[in-house]
C-alpha cells in the first residue's frame, strides 16, 4: 500500500503528460491499484492537480480495473467532475455507467436526470428517475426530483401528485410540504 501511494504521488506529481497519457507500465500499476488508494492520492494531490489529470486518471483506473466491484464509484465520481467542470454530456454518460455497474445507487439516477434537466432534456430526466432501481429510501429522493421538475415544466398537478405521494411516505418534509400547498393554489386545489 505505502508503495502504490509512493507510486501514485510521484507520478501525479509527474509531468501532466505522464498522467496524460501513460505509459505501459502506469497501466499495469493501475490495474493492481485498489479504487481507495486513487482516491487518496487524488485528496492529497488536490491543490496541484488539474482536472484534465484527475479525469484521466479515473478513466485510466476505469480501463485498467473494467471489474472492480468499486467500478461504478469510479464512473460516478468521473461524472461528479465532468459535472463541476461543465462537460455535462461526458458527466451523463459517467452517471449512466455508474447505473448500470450499480443500479441501486440512487444518486447516479438522481445526478443523471440532472444532467439531462441542465441540457434541456426534462423527459430523458424524468424517464431517468422513473425507471431507476428504487428503495423506499430512493424512490422518496427520486420522486422529489420529478415533483420539482414536474413544477418547472408548468405540469402542476402532476407535480402536486407526485409530491403528494411523497407526502405520504415521509410527511416530515418542510420543503416538500410546502411546494406541495403552493402546487394546490396554483391548481386551485382548496
Amino acid at each position: 500500500a505505502d508503495n502504490i501511494a509512493a507510486w501514485l504521488d510521484a507520478w501525479l506529481a509527474g509531468p501532466a503528460s505522464a498522467v496524460l497519457a501513460p505509459d505501459h507500465e502506469a497501466q499495469t500499476r493501475l490495474g493492481e491499484t485498489p479504487f481507495d488508494a486513487v482516491i487518496s492520492a487524488i485528496d492529497r494531490a488536490r491543490a496541484s492537480l488539474t482536472d484534465a489529470a484527475e479525469a484521466a486518471l479515473y478513466q485510466q483506473w476505469l480501463a485498467a480495473n473494467p471489474q472492480s466491484p468499486l467500478a461504478w464509484a469510479g464512473w460516478f465520481n468521473l461524472g461528479t467532475l465532468l459535472a463541476r467542470i461543465g462537460n455535462r454530456a461526458d458527466a451523463a454518460t459517467a452517471y449512466g455507467n455508474a447505473m448500470l455497474l450499480r443500479p441501486d445507487v440512487h444518486c447516479s439516477a438522481v445526478n443523471l436526470g440532472l444532467m439531462f434537466e441542465s441540457m434541456n432534456q426534462p423527459d430523458q430526466a424524468l424517464a431517468t428517475w422513473r425507471r431507476a432501481t428504487q428503495s423506499d429510501e430512493s424512490r422518496v429522493a427520486l420522486q422529489i426530483q420529478q415533483g420539482r421538475l414536474l413544477e418547472k415544466l408548468g405540469a402542476f398537478e402532476d407535480a402536486e401528485r407526485m409530491l403528494r405521494s411523497v407526502l405520504l411516505t415521509d410527511p416530515a418534509q418542510p420543503d416538500v410540504l410546502h411546494h406541495w400547498v403552493h402546487l394546490r393554489q396554483k391548481t386551485c386545489l382548496w
